[in-house]
C-alpha cells in the first residue's frame, strides 16, 4: 500500500473516465481510496464496511457514508450487466478525487509518508 498508488489509481480513473471505460474507471476511483484509507486507518479489513467505519470513526461520519457510497458504484459497476453510465462514473470519480485529497492531508498532518 502506499499513497503514490492510490494517486496513480485515481489518475487511472480520469484517464478510464476520458476514454469512456466508465466501468473501470468507477473501479479504479473506488480503490484509489480504498488504499489511502488503510494507509490512513491502519486497518486490513477485509470488509468494505468496516474499513470505512473505521475511516469515519477518524475523520467523520460523512466520509463513511462518501466511502460506502464509491463501494456501492464500485459494486454496481463490476457485478451488474448493465454498463455503469457517463453521470454515474463522474459521479464517482468526482467524489473519489475529493475524499482521496482530505484523506491524504490528514495523513499528511499526521506525518505519514508516501
Amino acid at each position: 500500500m502506499s499513497l503514490m498508488k492510490a494517486k496513480l489509481l485515481i489518475e487511472q480513473a480520469v484517464r478510464d473516465l476520458e476514454l469512456s471505460c466508465f466501468d473501470k474507471a468507477v473501479s479504479a476511483a473506488y480503490f484509489s481510496v480504498r488504499m489511502a484509507a488503510e494507509l490512513l486507518t491502519r486497518s486490513r479489513a477485509r470488509r468494505d464496511d468496516k474499513l470505512a467505519n473505521a475511516l469515519g470513526n477518524l475523520m467523520g461520519d460523512e466520509f463513511r457514508i462518501k466511502m460506502m457510497a464509491l463501494y456501492e458504484f464500485r459494486k454496481r459497476a463490476d457485478y451488474r450487466s448493465k454498463m455503469t453510465s457517463e453521470g454515474e462514473a463522474k459521479i464517482a470519480v468526482r467524489d473519489a478525487k475529493q475524499l482521496l485529497e482530505s484523506i491524504i492531508e490528514e495523513i499528511e498532518e499526521r506525518g505519514g509518508k508516501e
